[in-house]
């Protein structure tokens, strides 16, 4: 199984909060403009490709170079708690449209 044919590190693996479906996010540092590749499965057998970080479903929010991300759920509360704690609004937080 190839998910992308250029040199890749750093996966991740999260599963979708209230789905029985997981997210793997690897590093392609071996192609030339440096991004992020996505995958979904429900069985680790099938993947199906996401594209990479802004060809696809995946989008960034607040920075343009991404490297050796890591992924955590945080709670609506948790996140409200620390957008205050860095002087910040809730909804900065989220993706624009």
């Amino acid at each position: 199984m190839i998910l992308n044919p250029r040199q890749c590190e750093a996966p991740n693996l999260w599963k979708r909060i209230g789905e029985d479906r997981w997210v793997l996010m690897y590093d392609v540092y071996g192609q030339k403009v440096h991004n992020f590749g996505f995958s979904e499965t429900s069985d680790f057998v099938h993947f199906t490709s996401l594209g990479q970080f802004n060809q696809g479903v995946m989008r960034t929010t607040n920075f343009t170079s991404p490297k050796h991300g890591a992924i955590i759920h945080l709670t609506r509360q948790e996140a409200e708690r620390l957008a205050e704690h860095w002087g910040m609004s809730y909804d900065a937080l989220l993706p624009s449209e």
